[in-house]
């Protein structure tokens, strides 16, 4: 993931492919934000997971491409597939982090339903890799190639 300092260099830029595992919290937060005021694409190639999913529903339009795979879930204590926590976010406990990408996730177009599931769900064997299809259907991608 990016520091907030890179979103400056970013200026100007309107589309970024993207495949990650994820990362911190707060870099995903600074680099969403920047995706959304800047009406950005975002191209997913391969796979996209935990807090890529934030950058990736902040775009103006996110694109699935080949068999690209994507995972949602809400912030615990154990650490992401990288090693590290969707907890990093110091003022927050796990309970207002997880209200805040809930209310991310509804506010993006993503079924509410399926986020209610995703984001109150343990990480360990209550989560779902979704296909880009199944990622289309329930609005984290607007389109799929």
């Amino acid at each position: 993931m990016l520091t907030a300092l890179s979103t400056q260099g970013m200026r100007g830029i309107k589309t970024i492919h993207i495949a990650s595992e994820g990362g911190s919290i707060n870099h995903a937060m600074v680099i969403a934000a920047f995706a959304r005021r800047s009406n950005m694409t975002v191209i997913v190639s391969e796979y996209c997971i935990s807090s890529c999913t934030i950058i990736l529903a902040s775009a103006t339009k996110r694109i699935g491409m080949l068999k690209s795979s994507y995972l949602i879930h809400g912030a615990s204590d154990d650490p992401s597939p990288s090693g590290q926590s969707m907890t990093a976010m110091p003022s927050r406990t796990i309970l207002e982090t997880n209200e805040m990408l809930k209310k991310l996730y509804i506010e993006r177009g993503l079924n509410a339903n399926f986020v209610e599931w995703a984001v109150h769900s343990p990480r360990a064997g209550h989560e779902k890799i979704l296909t880009k299809e199944e990622a289309l259907k329930i609005g984290l991608l607007t389109d799929i190639n």
